[in-house]
């Protein structure tokens, strides 16, 4: 398991422990991880992460929208535990 993965699995538990159920956001973030993994990156980046919700071509902005969501939830717990984003 990456960093990354290992760093999803942990924010998915604690924003489950207070009762959310984060399936579509489980789904997204692990795309969102392999995707930086496959890119070479240690981290989320800003650069990559709205490449990434740009994906697939042709959808309506709003599933775009509901992607960056996700991973800036995700980023902001990230620079909680890191001290940085």
């Amino acid at each position: 398991m990456s960093g990354l993965q290992a760093h999803v699995d942990d924010y998915l538990r604690l924003r489950r422990a207070v009762g959310f159920k984060l399936t579509e956001d489980e789904r997204a973030l692990g795309q969102l991880v392999g995707y930086l993994e496959a890119a070479g990156a240690a981290t989320v980046t800003s650069e990559l992460t709205i490449s990434w919700a740009r994906l697939p071509e042709g959808v309506h902005p709003n599933r775009w929208a509901k992607r960056l969501r996700v991973a800036r939830g995700f980023a902001a717990y990230l620079g909680s535990v890191r001290g940085t984003v």
